[in-house]
């Protein structure tokens, strides 16, 4: 099965097949989904700093992904993935 990958209307990658991308998608849902856990009081769960120690990642990145700053985009279709000539492995004589 070839390996594909989710890109943008520009076809940029986007999600966990960015270049950068230092969280996978899971771990986008899982913060997104903890974060929504609220007390009866009305407050939340985990705070910023909880789910930032979590996801070894800084607090700005949360709260980024929670108000849909960062990894707020959905894939408008998916290409194949291709291994450019810097990233192929070396031939072993």
């Amino acid at each position: 099965m070839k390996k594909t990958k989710a890109v943008n209307a520009g076809g940029l990658p986007i999600g966990e097949d960015h270049p950068r991308a230092k969280l996978c998608n899971h771990d986008v849902d899982l913060i997104l989904e903890l974060r929504a856990e609220v007390k009866p009081n009305g407050d939340h769960v985990w705070s910023y700093g909880a789910l930032a120690a979590m996801m070894d990642c800084s607090k700005s990145q949360i709260r980024n992904i929670v108000l849909g700053r960062q990894r707020a985009q959905n894939p408008d279709h998916y290409v194949p993935t291709t291994t450019s000539r810097a990233h192929r492995p070396r031939s072993v004589p």
